[in-house]
């Protein structure tokens, strides 16, 4: 409950529900849905994940009223689901790459860990494990909005079940898996360098690549040594030095490329640039159908009045100043009936107007 009730400060609500689900089915499938309630302490529980969660919801619910409540329950969580948003979508197979790239540089033992588990299934604890795995990668996987960190869910039975399981592995299993990383990682590397080198991305992108490549060559020089020790059934140094390699690579991938990938993101700079220009001559905010409204109005600290029919825009925007936000497809489909409007700003595929000097 506690960790349910953190999460939904950066990430919504969905801490709870998640979890519930996945709770529900599993003792549901074991024909025991009594345990749910008397063997999860909700009673403490619930209350101390409603002191925790709670005052944010009550703040921002007084503060910006129905503009919020829509925003964190229809459109960031009931409509990700049932349709794609942000331009966020992703075929059924989305998330077969995200598990290779997200588990490393344990994912060249995936193979092992789901045979072993599935011959495990009938100790309780493996199957809960690989359920809480199979079920959270299946549902996100029907989802229609993907994201690559929506299913951190599923990375924790993995890696409880691959501890569970280490040392039962045998000294094929661990040469096999450690060669499984390295070609993967090996892989990974070559397609970075052959995009960087042949110049099929933007400059930018292909700059951001070249940053990223020492970084992957840490998991290289890791996964070739945990390969070389494994040839000799060194359990304890696969471990240490993939564990190792694992902690220095997301370390130096966090402190160092954050920022690079924040810099993909238009929302915050618009915003701050719109804080900017309302200072010195304010004005109303109008948006027209742009997606993450709740970041805008958080960055610039200005109401946003988000209108989603075109004609209902148009009538506000001729009728006093105003500032506008708008996306690249919107601008060109509205064309000469904007006009006249000045440029403010662009980032990416969102703009930033007015329809005064």
């Amino acid at each position: 409950m506690l960790r349910a009730a953190w999460q939904l400060w950066p990430k919504g609500f969905s801490g709870l529900p998640i979890p519930f689900f996945i709770f529900g089915l599993y003792f549901t499938l074991k024909r025991e849905p009594k345990k749910m309630i008397h063997e999860i302490p909700w009673g403490k529980g619930l209350p101390l994940y409603l002191v925790i969660a709670a005052p944010w919801f009550v703040y921002e619910t007084f503060t910006h009223g129905n503009a919020f409540l829509y925003q964190v329950f229809y459109f960031y969580t009931f409509k990700r689901v049932v349709s794609s948003i942000l331009n966020q979508a992703g075929g059924w197979y989305y998330y077969f790459p995200v598990l290779l790239l997200g588990f490393l540089p344990w994912s060249g033992f995936l193979p092992a860990l789901g045979f072993k588990a599935w011959h495990g299934r009938k100790d309780e604890k493996v199957f809960f494990l690989g359920f809480w795995a199979v079920v959270t990668f299946i549902f996100f996987s029907f989802v229609h909005t993907k994201l690559p960190n929506y299913i951190f869910f599923l990375y924790p039975p993995l890696a409880l079940l691959l501890a569970y399981f280490w040392e039962s592995f045998s000294k094929k299993e661990l040469i096999s898996g450690s060669l499984l990383s390295l070609l993967f990682v090996g892989l990974l590397v070559t397609a970075v360098h052959m995009f960087a080198q042949k110049k099929l991305l933007p400059q930018e992108i292909v700059g951001n690549l070249n940053q990223v490549t020492p970084v992957l060559d840490i998991l290289m020089v890791g996964c070739l040594i945990s390969f070389l020790t494994a040839l000799f059934k060194q359990r304890a140094l696969v471990f240490s030095g993939l564990a190792l390699t694992m902690s220095v690579f997301w370390l130096v991938l966090h402190f160092n490329y954050t920022g690079i990938v924040e810099s993909y993101k238009p929302m915050k700079p618009l915003a701050e640039t719109l804080a900017t220009y309302r200072t010195k001559t304010p004005a109303p905010v109008l948006a027209y159908h742009v997606p993450g409204t709740a970041s805008l109005i958080f960055y610039s600290n200005a109401p946003i009045n988000n209108v989603n029919d075109p004609d209902a825009f148009l009538t506000l925007w001729k009728t006093e100043k105003y500032y506008g936000f708008l996306e690249e497809k919107t601008l060109v489909a509205l064309g000469n009936r904007l006009k006249p409007y000045r440029l403010i700003d662009h980032k990416r595929t969102l703009y930033l107007i007015a329809n005064f000097r």
